[in-house]
């Protein structure tokens, strides 16, 4: 989700032109194509058919059976996207220029023509998309440089001026963009003048125009020369001028500012040495060099610190080595190298430790090969050597595995088909 599910990254002169670690282009989830393995299916048909005493024919026709699903099963996953970005209960994948999605429905935001939940990957037809992002319930989408919505839009957050959900991807006015965030009731563009616009729910500021009023049209706020920007669950982080600023909620200290008020205007952080920036739901985690800080709500020990104590300044958790960080509502993965580390919030197995146990502090997975991880609020994808698989929270079958039951381990597609399928 939440962008990561998101974070935001200095740039020198030699990446001026990056975008937010949002999973983005030729490292993400790129193409296996191994996800549907034949000889390891057939091998799986046949020790299910003879411990079930079936005949030669019955097992051929068994085989042929569980091969077929998991053929479809392959399919069905968005195995060759560029780019994939979860919400609370749904997830986008862009693939070839076309935008598939997976999971919770009920106001539209999978974008496709209706409000019933999907739970396997199903291709909206929508094409011709470069970027995709996932809102809590919403989404953006860009074809270039202009901005497509769908999804809720209570607090107007989609920024065509009314309260309507959309259902279909809708074109709106924006042009010129060349970033975007989503938050959980909000949203942000970077327009390629550097100016900042945001929209939506702003009860605590993280609109950054200097009030509490909600928008449902996007408006420009005064940070100029903005590079690059991320959004949190309430809160966000925009990186100008060579500096961190952080807006909106702060009761658990998250911008890092040393107290836990509100802030309604973008106001600098401390972030010396800082290179990144990453968003939660009520946390932010900061990359110094390849050394882990974090500050923000910590009720589940989602700061890595070791304890459940919140922080509200910027705190190193000792840990170094890191990659790359994909936060979900309340835990996150660390990449040290393709090596995958998890920490916090696990009631629903999102950090696939195979437990329930949530986590003080980060916590090898013993998941190697990784190429990348993306996170929903209470859910999880990773792209590894054995092609996409899914772990956590599936209720509304965001998992994109053909059911609505939880996982507390990454499970393949492919697998998760043929242990379904009985003689």
């Amino acid at each position: 989700m939440i962008r990561r599910r998101e974070s935001i990254e200095k740039f020198g002169p030699e990446n001026r032109n990056g975008l937010i670690a949002q999973k983005k282009s030729s490292n993400v989830l790129k193409g296996k194509q191994g996800m549907f393995k034949p000889k390891r299916t057939w091998l799986l048909a046949a020790s299910v058919a003879l411990a079930s005493g079936l005949t030669n024919a019955e097992t051929y026709q068994f085989q042929q059976k569980v091969s077929g699903l998991m053929a479809k099963a392959a399919e069905s996953a968005p195995s060759n996207a560029e780019k994939m970005s979860c919400g609370i209960y749904h997830c986008y994948a862009l693939v070839g220029g076309e935008i598939w999605s997976v999971g919770y429905n009920l106001n539209g935001q999978l974008g496709l023509g209706d409000t019933n939940d999907r739970w396997v990957w199903t291709a909206t037809g929508e094409t011709g998309f470069t970027d995709v992002f996932a809102g809590g319930q919403f989404g953006y989408a860009l074809k270039g440089d202009s901005l497509f919505v769908v999804g809720q839009n209570n607090y107007g957050q989609l920024g065509l001026g009314d309260s309507a959900n959309r259902n279909s991807w809708t074109a709106t006015a924006q042009s010129g963009v060349a970033k975007v965030a989503a938050g959980g009731y909000h949203g942000y563009l970077v327009k390629s003048d550097g100016s900042l616009w945001s929209v939506g729910y702003n009860g605590f500021g993280q609109l950054g125009l200097g009030d509490t009023n909600n928008r449902n049209t996007w408006t420009k706020t005064n940070r100029t020369n903005v590079e690059d920007v991320v959004a949190g669950g309430y809160h966000g982080f925009v990186f100008s001028n060579g500096q961190f600023f952080g807006a909106g909620h702060n009761s658990y200290g998250q911008l890092g500012l040393g107290d836990n008020n509100q802030r309604t205007f973008f106001t600098a952080t401390p972030s010396s040495g800082v290179s990144k920036i990453f968003a939660g739901w009520f946390h932010s985690y900061a990359l110094k060099s390849d050394a882990l800080w974090s500050t923000g709500y910590n009720k589940y020990g989602q700061l890595g610190l070791g304890h459940l104590t919140h922080r509200n300044t910027w705190t190193s958790t000792g840990d170094a080595g890191i990659t790359d960080i994909e936060v979900g509502g309340h835990h996150a993965f660390m990449l040290k190298g393709d090596a995958l580390w998890a920490v916090g919030y696990n009631p629903w197995g999102q950090l696939g430790l195979g437990d329930l146990s949530n986590r003080t502090r980060l916590t090898d997975s013993g998941i190697t090969g990784v190429k990348d991880v993306v996170s929903a609020n209470h859910s999880a994808f990773l792209f590894g050597e054995r092609g996409l698989s899914a772990t956590g929270d599936n209720r509304h079958g965001q998992l994109g595995l053909g059911d609505t039951v939880n996982r507390a381990e990454f499970t393949e597609v492919s697998e998760t088909f043929a242990q379904e399928v009985t003689p």
